[in-house]
């Protein structure tokens, strides 16, 4: 990194402590103090680049020299900023060559094209009289500024992210091939198995409730079937008998006739159960829970 150099040597201005401070001069321009000290004679130093003389140099000590303050402020503040070194040396005044633009006009109502100005800008020049700021700290005005909207729009783009990345998990929540959804799937396969199982369970209950249902009607109904069969042999018994008689002469059927009495076959008429219909099914209603369990 370098620092601003002397217009008479060359060499790189050094900080407070050094041999080679800039002192400014009642000309404006700016020196180092080894060439003050080596320029000054009689109390006074002839400006090498305008020709203009600083006096009254108390004991040839240029030392009493005005240090350049805001060359110097400059010179502390070369700022490094997310690792980029910024190096804030003032550029030549375009309207003065010889002299560095150290300051910026600030007067709102300027209307000069360049708004950076040297000392003989401020005491000569289009700004004469303009209120102005040094160079390196309307710089850093500017730097904060930046900095706020750099930081803002991190703020921003944090933001995006965060919301990018739920955009992403519901995206992934939804791929076939995911976690997220063979694990929902598999929810459902087993939400679904419970409803077959009760809905098995809740049949075979039925089922055994008709087979048993089945099994008692059709005891009873085979021995009502029994009785009426074998009370029909018996009538057809006694029918046979009746019509063997017809068949005798009326002179023998008269001489029978005090024999002739009713039966006294005991008639066993019983009503069978009713036939087997859907209604004699009582078929549960089954309520699933959140859960997939069943209740009867």
């Amino acid at each position: 990194m370098s620092f601003p150099k002397c217009g008479i040597c060359s060499f790189e201005y050094s900080d407070e402590t050094g041999h080679r401070v800039p002192r400014t001069l009642k000309c404006s321009h700016t020196v180092c103090s080894s060439c003050a000290g080596k320029l000054v004679e009689n109390c006074a130093i002839e400006c090498p680049l305008c020709r203009g003389i600083t006096s009254d140099i108390v004991n040839n000590d240029v030392g009493t020299l005005q240090k350049n303050f805001g060359l110097l402020d400059f010179m502390r503040n070369l700022t490094v900023e997310s690792d980029v070194v910024y190096v804030n040396s003032p550029p030549q005044c375009r309207a003065h060559s010889y002299n560095l633009a150290e300051f910026v006009c600030i007067k709102s109502d300027c209307t000069a094209e360049d708004k950076l100005m040297c000392r003989t800008c401020e005491e000569f020049g289009k700004h004469k009289g303009h209120q102005k700021g040094l160079l390196v700290e309307e710089g850093m005005k500017i730097r904060k500024k930046v900095g706020e909207l750099i930081n803002e729009t991190k703020s921003q783009k944090e933001l995006i992210e965060i919301h990018l990345e739920k955009i992403k998990s519901v995206q992934d929540s939804y791929a076939s091939n995911g976690d997220n959804y063979k694990m929902v799937v598999n929810g459902v396969n087993l939400h679904f198995e419970s409803i077959r199982r009760i809905v098995d369970e809740a049949e075979e209950k039925v089922l055994q409730a008709l087979r048993d249902k089945s099994e008692s009607a059709t005891d009873k109904v085979d021995q009502l079937a029994s009785n009426d069969e074998f009370d029909i042999v018996v009538l057809n018994e006694y029918i046979e008998k009746m019509n063997q008689l017809l068949l005798n002469p009326d002179s023998e059927l008269i001489g029978n006739n005090p024999s002739l009495q009713r039966t006294n076959f005991n008639l066993r008429i019983i009503e069978p159960p009713k036939p087997l219909t859907e209604n004699d099914v009582l078929l549960p209603t089954v309520t699933l829970n959140e859960t997939g369990s069943g209740q009867q």
